[in-house]
């Protein structure tokens, strides 16, 4: 019985996602590339340090990605996709404020601001143990960050990305 429930959550979250992503060529094409992009994210991180592997997600081949007309409409739109993505069976364990922070910054077109990613730590419970959270920012605006953290009682760890 346990199974079939499973098995059920899975086709319907399937269903949701093909609603999402099935709504153009391009919704599609999106979902496909972050798709991609999820399930090499762990190989292609082992590969470099934090900083080169940064730099690149925003400017592969060492050219400064497209602009968008507005970047901070694009994050919502990204951040949709991904989130189907991220719901399908084989997904689940990557849905984390980490790879969904990592996907904007990747998928999100460079405007005349930079996208900034902050990856900080807090203490919670009575044994104080360290949870680890990411968020995106433009300027000072947010655009990307974890349910239900308070951002102001992480402690920040700067991040340098190589060039």
């Amino acid at each position: 019985m346990a199974q079939l429930r499973r098995i059920v959550t899975a086709a319907g979250m399937v269903a949701a996602t093909l609603a999402v992503v099935g709504r153009s060529p391009r919704d599609f094409l999106l979902a496909v590339r972050i798709g991609w992009f999820v399930r090499h994210l762990p190989a292609d991180l082992a590969r470099r340090d934090l900083g080169s592997f940064l730099h690149q997600l925003r400017r592969p081949d060492g050219k400064r990605r497209q602009t968008a007309t507005d970047v901070r409409a694009q994050a919502p739109y990204i951040r949709r996709i991904a989130m189907a993505v991220l719901s399908l069976p084989g997904f689940w364990r990557w849905n984390t404020c980490y790879v969904r922070a990592l996907v904007i910054y990747h998928f999100l077109p460079a405007g005349e601001n930079d996208v900034q990613l902050h990856i900080g730590i807090e203490q919670r419970g009575p044994q104080r143990a360290l949870h680890g959270h990411a968020w995106l920012t433009l300027g000072d605006e947010l655009i990307e960050a974890p349910d239900d953290v308070m951002l102001g009682s992480l402690r920040e760890i700067p991040l340098y990305a190589r060039a």
